[in-house]
């Protein structure tokens, strides 16, 4: 049974490879190069607490999928023999002021671990500045991974299964059985008309060349957060623009993050971004990814995971693949 796919991302791939295993032939067309958009572009914070506030359907699946992570990178590093950077370090929240306090202490959905630590006994995990902090939380089962690697080995575990890759191809219609898995392009592709609107969110991030190991939990404050590759590689973000279709970082957005990176990690005061690059974020007026079988068609959704397709990249796979299986039999 072959399936085809429109999106090389992390989703598209991730689905690609598990539909592989089980024997269909796949094809994945892109209108691009394979990850080379949102999945290239991203941080690879694995933070369901950072991320989802209110319990929903979405807050447990992202905690299963931080859960499933560690064996999804083995696998793939197994199945490639590519390295991935990839690690549980923790993530230290933040607040500096009252407000920012309470906000900490909102009631956090069911599954999601948090401790309180003291402003001092912060600097444990985080060993950085934390002049004029108010309260500090510590999420010890967050985790880190590098996207471009995790890309890298998907694309290597596709060609090995016989998956079809086919860049610079982009799809203009929905075809069966197909996976609509193309982020922020999805309702550019005919025949989506009834499913919720796909749409980018822009946000630029900046690269710091820092000592390795100098920071090895993600600190993060209110929307903003910091965290470190393996090689001492920092990334500094985000920002968000809905609906801007234009990838180059903007001058005064960069500025302003540059500002706000030396507000959070004074280490940085006075540099200059070693990197600097955007992303398009896949958006979707659902409010949450859109993850499921049109009815009455052999047609699947998978995209709108907006900053978090990186973590929901092993549920998503394996929710799409049961469906397929339930529908189609295996290949």
């Amino acid at each position: 049974m072959r399936v085809e796919i429109a999106g090389a991302g992390i989703i598209g791939l991730s689905i690609a490879w598990r539909l592989a295993q089980l024997g269909f032939d796949v094809t994945v067309r892109d209108a691009g190069r394979a990850a080379g958009q949102a999945s290239w572009a991203g941080a690879g914070m694995l933070t369901p607490a950072g991320e989802f506030r209110t319990e929903s359907r979405w807050t447990q699946l992202a905690i299963a999928s931080l859960a499933e992570y560690g064996a999804f990178v083995e696998e793939l590093t197994l199945a490639t023999g590519l390295p991935i950077d990839y690690r549980v370090c923790g993530a230290l929240e933040l607040a500096f002021n009252d407000a920012e306090r309470d906000e900490l202490d909102r009631p956090r959905p069911k599954g999601i671990y948090m401790e309180e630590v003291t402003v001092e006994g912060a600097r444990y995990f985080a060993p950085i500045p934390l002049t004029g902090v108010r309260a500090a939380r510590w999420f010890p089962n967050e985790a880190v991974v590098n996207p471009r690697h995790v890309c890298a080995a998907l694309l290597a575990a596709c060609l090995g299964l016989g998956v079809e890759i086919r860049e610079n191809e982009p799809v203009e219609a929905c075809r069966v059985p197909m996976v609509v898995a193309a982020g922020a392009w999805a309702s550019q592709i005919a025949g989506l008309d009834d499913a919720p609107r796909a749409f980018p969110v822009k946000g630029h991030l900046l690269g710091y060349h820092c000592k390795k190991e100098s920071m090895p939990s993600i600190v993060r404050h209110g929307h903003h957060y910091a965290l470190q590759r393996e090689n001492g590689f920092t990334i500094f973000g985000s920002d968000e623009q809905r609906d801007a279709w234009d990838p180059a970082p903007e001058a005064e957005r960069v500025a302003a993050l540059t500002e706000a990176a030396a507000a959070l990690l004074p280490r940085l005061l006075d540099r200059v971004p070693d990197e600097v690059w955007a992303g398009l974020r896949p958006g979707s007026a659902a409010g949450e990814p859109v993850v499921e079988k049109v009815s009455g068609k052999d047609l699947w959704l998978a995209y709108g995971h907006f900053r978090n397709g990186i973590l929901l990249a092993p549920v998503t796979a394996r929710i799409i693949t049961e469906s397929i299986v339930a529908s189609l039999g295996k290949g």
